[in-house]
């Protein structure tokens, strides 16, 4: 962007962003404040705080550069031991050749030869041309580099201020602001308030009068803490000068208030020179009434951002709150769904599990069935001596009979009662009358003729109401 087309280019805003920050910078040239603005992106605030950093900068570069200059005592010696040494005529050589080194006495006089003679008339007219211009630039250098200050920070300078003004005028005064003149001016933008600036000068006999006339009289000091924030300082101090030389303050002591008008901070008037109390009153009566509109209308525009911040706040709340409450909503409807699916899950697994079981139950039932089918002794023919015809009622109901030999176990009536289809994996023997349990499992040895049955008994199976799994699982006895 061209920092020289004319000043209609720009709009309203920029226009008067313009005018302030030339009013608060104190730079003459109107273009250089516009490429200042325009490299800060038209930041009024940070352009100003850029030129103080700036100017704090080349004060040190110049005290350095100031400090490095050659000593004017130094070349004035060099030129009056040059000069001498002209009108007197030459004592020693210059050559360090010919000048021996004497312990005992002072060095012999040495005559200078055609030589040192022409060296002395060009180096002497020499060093006389160049110590008279390094004197001339060192008194041009005072004026171009300003005061020196002390190595400080803006916060001393200010307590510093504030403790010699105590000690001189007492402490009845308005209350200072502690710190440097960018905090003061930050605090002021954001309580939005007036800032009102005292810049003191330490050798003006006005500054003196006005402090005792004006700045420490009861109802000065009653309104200017009721109104405003109070930055003081002297340009004696580096913060004090600094602030003086923005403002282009051209006369002491001088007063400048600085209010927020259209979200910049702006020196909207300055009173300069001696006035007295009544005067000083009438003076900031009328600034403070006709600037009080700029921080009314701040404050609206503070209170309407504030308002909708706040609003936009409970919004984002009630939208979190909703929205967490939909999160919870759908977890728990995620949670009850995947219990369902586990529960139908263990359920389907125990069901399987049931049938594994049932179909393994059965199939070893058919097993051990098979199994005690073939340890059945074979049934004696009809008519044979010492044997006995056993009938079973089953549990089921049905009756089935078969002869055993009398020297067949107990073992053989349960292998035999098992391998039946429709007897169970687990049952009782019992005799019909009188009711006797029968001991009828495939360990037992006792054989059928010790119970004295004689010829024929009826016996009756039951089944177990239930089942011990130690007996199923226990193997067909073979026998003996």
């Amino acid at each position: 962007m061209d920092a020289r087309r004319p000043l209609d280019a720009l709009s309203e805003e920029q226009t008067e962003i313009l005018i302030n920050f030339q009013n608060l910078s104190g730079l003459d040239d109107i273009n250089q404040c516009r490429r200042i603005l325009e490299h800060n992106g038209w930041d009024e605030q940070a352009a100003v705080e850029n030129i103080f950093r700036e100017q704090d900068d080349q004060a040190d570069a110049l005290r350095r550069q100031a400090a490095g200059l050659p000593s004017i005592a130094r070349y004035s010696s060099n030129y009056r031991r040059e000069a001498s040494m002209a009108q007197d005529g030459p004592t020693t050589s210059a050559n360090p050749a010919r000048t021996p080194s004497f312990q005992g006495g002072p060095a012999p006089v040495v005559p200078w030869g055609l030589w040192d003679w022409m060296k002395a008339i060009v180096v002497i007219p020499v060093r006389f041309t160049y110590t008279t211009i390094v004197d001339f630039l060192r008194f041009l250098w005072s004026f171009v580099a300003g005061p020196s200050f002390p190595a400080s920070t803006p916060t001393q300078d200010v307590k510093n201020f504030i403790e010699g003004f105590e000690e001189m005028y007492g402490t009845t005064h308005p209350v200072f602001y502690q710190g440097g003149y960018k905090e003061a001016y930050q605090d002021a933008k954001r309580e939005l308030r007036f800032l009102l600036l005292y810049l003191h000068q330490d050798n003006s006999h006005d500054s003196d009068r006005f402090c005792r006339d004006a700045l420490i009289h009861p109802n000065v000091v009653s309104m200017i803490n009721s109104r405003a924030l109070f930055w003081g300082c002297s340009t004696k101090y580096a913060e004090g000068y600094k602030v003086a030389q923005a403002l282009q303050v051209s006369k002491y002591p001088s007063l400048g208030l600085i209010a927020n008008k259209g979200n910049q901070m702006t020196l909207i008037g300055r009173l300069q020179g001696y006035h007295n109390h009544e005067q000083l009153i009438d003076k900031l009566t009328q600034l403070f009434g006709h600037n009080e509109r700029l921080l009314n209308a701040a404050r609206q525009e503070r209170q309407q951002l504030d308002m909708n911040q706040t609003l936009r706040k409970e919004q984002d709340e009630a939208f979190q709150k909703s929205l967490k409450a939909d999160q919870d909503k759908a977890e728990k409807k995620r949670q009850e769904a995947l219990k369902k699916e586990q529960a139908e899950h263990a359920k389907k697994e125990a069901e399987e599990r049931k049938h594994r079981e049932e179909i393994e139950r059965v199939e070893s039932l058919a097993r051990r069935k098979h199994e005690a089918a073939r340890l059945v002794p074979a049934e004696p023919k009809e008519g044979t001596a010492d044997c006995c015809r056993i009938s079973f009622k089953l549990p089921n109901g049905k009756r089935i009979q078969r002869r055993f030999n009398d020297t067949d176990v107990v073992a053989d009536l349960y292998h035999y009662i098992l391998s039946q289809p429709d007897v169970p994996d687990q049952f009782e023997v019992y005799t019909t009358y009188p009711r006797n349990s029968i001991e009828c499992s495939p360990a037992s040895r006792k054989e059928i003729e010790l119970f004295g049955w004689g010829p024929a008994i009826a016996l009756i199976v039951e089944e177990k109401e239930e089942a011990d799994d130690e007996e199923l699982d226990k193997p067909i006895a073979q026998p003996v």
